[in-house]
């Protein structure tokens, strides 16, 4: 029996008369399946579990963190659109745990388990094992902290405090971390009260880590400028730690810069000269190298800012009305002119009277530079000083390690913004402290996903990538007059199987093990 020959228009014309008589669901696939396979591949769920501790029924806590975590980068929001978003994606079926296994109270309550000593034993383990899977060591760690504001009230935690999102009025918790500049992943991160400083929340923090990781003697540890008191330096050298630390140009530091007058070492950096000299100080029998550097643009761009804000700040000033409206009484025109010097930052350089002769109605002020203030202050343009203890880094190799403390500042935007750490849902303590912990855990998927990357040389960011693999989506298609379901893969274009071959991620195989059925 002879076949006849099918052209085009019939074989699409068969084709949809097979999809007319079957349902099909799309559902999201690449990004969701890219990072579970990433965290089955590392054992993030055991992990999770074994520091939790696994529940007798239902889900466990692990995994519903995970899950959490996913969807933290997936499409972040509350756990109810959690509970919307969870059932639109493959990880029901590659979990095994369909969505109406999991309720909003179980997620909740998984919260319950992140503990601060839970979330060590997390970091802790999984810090160990990158060190044994992938050699990644601790030799350098940044130091860093943020805060996250609420609209809600105060509690033990969510404090007014100094607010680095510029919003005072607004109570916050404070987040910190140590990571590692190179790898970006982050063995230490806490939550704590929002009035917190700095400077008291560093040597906190620093013997907190100490004791989960008591052998990291010797690791350099960078600082930004507030927490580098002379307190803190020494207590970083009396627990065996390396530092290199901004310097506050005041006290002690600031005096020496402004005795160093020439610079006559120099060296170019991504197209900066610099001057510098290097001083040896001692602070309490340690021995420091407090590194000055000297940038001659940077010098003639702060006078010149200076000499704008002393302009406009001279011309408001001699602009206002004394007298009339709501400036008629010398307290009240000291107000204003307290509130102008603030605006415009030169309360320093400035000193203001507001003088009324005897016999005369008519107030005035009297505008006088603070010339010693100036003076100092120009001695100072231009310079920035770094202090470290290591002898052998020559001063460019300083500023170069330093500077690579920015990457604390980009994880703290992919957690604020991405990852959208903001708003927080929930109202205690120990929930607001494991909604960061997720949120950083998130973070950690993200920098596992970018350094599988960038070992095989693929040129994307984290970001980048799970942007392009959430293209790939998979249809379920049931046809009426059969039980079994088939699943079929939208088609991979070659980039994104350049990012599933990174990481090792073999879609078929991952259908497979969940016991989906391709045709």
């Amino acid at each position: 029996m002879s076949k006849l020959p099918i052209n085009q228009a019939q074989l699409i014309e068969l084709w949809h008369q097979v999809r007319s008589a079957a349902e099909e669901q799309s559902k999201e696939f690449g990004d969701v399946a890219l990072q579970y396979h990433l965290a089955k591949q590392f054992g993030l769920i055991d992990i999770l579990d074994g520091a939790a501790g696994k529940r007798d029924q239902g889900v466990s806590a692990g995994l519903s963190t995970l899950l959490m975590a996913i969807h933290r980068n997936c499409d972040p929001g509350s756990k109810l659109s959690f509970l919307e978003w969870y059932p639109r994606t493959i990880l029901p079926e590659l979990t095994g745990v369909s969505a109406q296994e999991i309720a909003y109270h179980d997620l909740l309550s998984s919260m319950d388990y992140w503990t601060n000593e839970a979330i060590a034993q997390v970091e802790t383990d999984a810090t160990l094992k990158l060190g044994k899977d992938y050699r990644l060591r601790l030799h350098t760690l940044a130091w860093d902290a943020s805060s996250c504001y609420f609209d809600a009230q105060v509690n033990e935690i969510v404090q007014f405090g100094y607010s680095r999102d510029h919003r005072p009025d607004r109570p916050q918790i404070g987040t910190d971390m140590f990571i590692d500049p190179a790898s970006g992943f982050v063995p230490y991160a806490r939550s704590y009260e929002g009035n917190t400083p700095d400077a008291t929340r560093f040597p906190a923090a620093l013997e907190d880590f100490q004791k989960q990781y008591p052998d990291t003697e010797g690791v350099t540890i960078l600082l930004d400028r507030g927490p580098s008191s002379e307190n803190n330096l020494i207590l970083l050298r009396r627990l065996r730690y390396s530092v290199v630390a901004g310097v506050a140009l005041k006290g002690r530091p600031g005096r020496l810069i402004e005795r160093v007058y020439t610079f006559e070492d120099r060296f170019n950096l991504k197209g900066t000269r610099f001057g510098f000299q290097a001083l040896p100080v001692r602070l309490e029998g340690y021995r420091f190298f407090l590194h000055i550097y000297y940038n001659h643009k940077k010098a003639k761009q702060e006078q010149r800012q200076r000499f704008r804000a002393l302009r406009a700040c001279q011309k408001e000033l001699e602009g206002l009305r004394l007298g009339q409206y709501q400036l008629k009484t010398h307290q009240k025109i000291r107000q204003r002119v307290e509130s102008v010097l603030q605006k415009h930052k030169v309360k320093t350089f400035l000193k203001v009277q507001v003088k009324k002769p005897r016999g005369q109605e008519q107030f005035h002020l009297d505008i006088q530079p603070k010339k010693r203030a100036l003076s100092k202050a120009e001695k100072k343009d231009g310079r920035f000083a770094l202090i470290t203890d290591r002898q052998e880094l020559p001063s460019k190799d300083v500023l170069i390690q330093y500077r690579s403390k920015d990457k604390v500042e980009s994880a703290f935007s992919i957690i604020k913004g991405p990852v959208a750490l903001r708003p927080v849902f929930h109202y205690s303590p120990q929930r607001i402290k494991a909604h960061v912990f997720i949120c950083h855990l998130a973070l950690f998927l993200r920098n596992l996903l970018a350094f599988l990357l960038k070992a095989k040389d693929i040129d994307l960011t984290p970001q980048k990538a799970l942007k392009k693999v959430k293209e790939v989506h998979i249809t379920k298609i049931h046809f009426q007059k059969t039980k079994q379901p088939f699943w079929i893969l939208n088609q991979v274009d070659p980039e994104i199987q350049k990012i599933f071959d990174a990481v090792e991620l073999k879609p078929q195989q991952l259908l497979d093990a969940a016991g989906l059925s391709p045709p």
